[in-house]
């Protein structure tokens, strides 16, 4: 668990964690299984359709708050062999919101730069934002605002 709390927001490499522990790969993954069924950890899909070009299919492991239970949104994250990346995507209803996570408070446009990818998923973006340190939502870019994380 201690290893794998240390990669929480990464992608899941069995090989690292196996050669961390010591133990083999299928063993590794029988234990992230486990911990996933337990609610433990959450392992963040990547989003990915038969338009999207060159996408990572490694999800990413979080660990949960295992006090906080309720309808689970859908929610992935988006990176692409050339490490175009989206933070975190929320999909409802058809539609993808995108989210840029960043510990700063003086936010740029370019924070957000990853969201043009969604252009080429053929598939509806919605308003995103910039989850960040501001003081102030404001806008950074076309369709997207900064977002402080304390109005969360």
């Amino acid at each position: 668990m201690q290893v794998a709390a240390a990669r929480t927001g990464q992608l899941v490499s069995y090989a690292d964690i196996s050669r961390d522990v010591g133990m083999s790969q299928p063993t590794i993954k029988i234990w992230v299984d486990v911990l996933h069924a337990c609610g433990l950890i959450y392992l963040l899909p990547p989003y990915f359709n038969k338009r999207t070009k060159r996408p990572v299919k490694t999800p990413k492991l979080y660990f949960m708050d295992t006090g906080l239970y309720g309808s689970r949104p859908r929610v992935y994250f988006y990176r692409d062999r050339d490490r175009r990346e989206v933070d975190l995507l929320i999909e409802e209803s058809g539609t993808l919101y995108p989210v840029a996570i960043k510990k700063t408070a003086a936010v740029k446009n370019t924070a957000c730069k990853g969201f043009g990818m969604l252009q080429n998923l053929k598939t509806p973006a919605g308003h995103g934002a910039v989850l960040c340190m501001t003081g102030a939502l404001m806008p950074v870019g076309n369709n997207v605002d900064a977002v402080n994380a304390g109005f969360l």
